[in-house]
């Protein structure tokens, strides 16, 4: 491919997946706040705060330390994804569930690392938002499997969509950073298999019982006006159908199946030798 093309089509991708994750900000924020059900009974809140392109480990080094970062995988396409919480968030979460709900400044910025405990509940955290995460977006066709904070992402120097939220506490204002990859712009739907559509018995019975009126199609054929104003009692029209050719079916203007003209009973019947678009076997 062309290099132009390759990075013009590269930034179109990164526009659509910048957009479609947008127009899902709140549906992805109220996501992240079901997985914490502290936030929601606290008069907390996670506030959708914008969309950009960029390198995750550059944004996640910006973020207040010390800060928590979960890997996890997105499918299909097996692409990885980062998510990120300041200290802030952190102690708001630590404090906020751990603490019975009083949210002091715990979790202090000048600290290097988590206790063992802070990271041992963090990890509970992010992999409860990003299966939340992955619920929301299953009906997009989109899986996303939580694969912990111990190894290093490969990714972290992938340009990415980082999707940013605001988490609010009163006055206290913290920040999560969800790394996407490109990759994941406007997934399609997926159609569920026929095998798995639930049909009502009582519904089924209903229509089941429901009349259609059939015509049968003997054949076509074109003639100028002007001979259709002479036809009379006893003449004769020829259609495009041969003896023992192949007549047609329809209910209203959908054809249905195909058959031979015979008799049965003293009436004329169809032979039926295919459904449309099946031929008989």
């Amino acid at each position: 491919m062309n290099p132009l093309l390759a990075v013009s089509s590269g930034g179109a991708r990164t526009r659509n997946a910048i957009s479609s994750l947008e127009a899902d900000g709140e549906i992805l924020a109220a996501a992240l706040k079901r997985a914490v059900p502290f936030l929601g009974k606290s008069g907390g809140g996670v506030i959708f705060a914008g969309a950009t392109s960029g390198l995750p480990g550059e944004a996640i080094r910006a973020l207040e330390g010390p800060d928590f970062v979960a890997n996890y995988a997105t499918n299909p396409g097996g692409s990885r994804g980062q998510i990120a919480f300041d200290a802030t968030t952190v102690g708001v979460l630590v404090d906020g569930v751990l603490g019975g709900g009083k949210v002091r400044p715990t979790v202090k910025s000048d600290r290097k690392r988590l206790s063992a405990a802070q990271t041992a509940f963090m990890r509970r955290v992010s992999k409860s938002m990003i299966d939340s995460l992955g619920e929301t977006l299953a009906p997009r066709g989109i899986t996303l499997t939580y694969l912990g904070d111990e190894e290093k992402s490969s990714d972290d120097q992938a340009t990415s969509i980082l999707v940013l939220f605001d988490v609010v506490f009163g006055d206290i204002k913290g920040r999560i950073l969800l790394a996407v990859s490109s990759d994941v712009s406007q997934p399609r739907v997926k159609a569920a298999p026929a095998s798995e559509v639930v049909v009502d018995p009582r519904v089924a019975a209903v229509v089941n019982e429901v009349e259609i009126e059939l015509a049968v199609e003997l054949g076509r054929v074109r003639i100028p006006l002007s001979k259709v104003t002479k036809l009379e009692a006893g003449m004769t029209l020829l259609v495009d159908t041969s003896v023992g050719g192949k007549v047609i079916v329809r209910s209203g203007r959908h054809e249905l199946l195909r058959g031979t003209p015979t008799t049965g009973n003293g009436q004329i019947a169809i032979r039926i030798t295919e459904q449309a678009g099946r031929h008989a076997t």
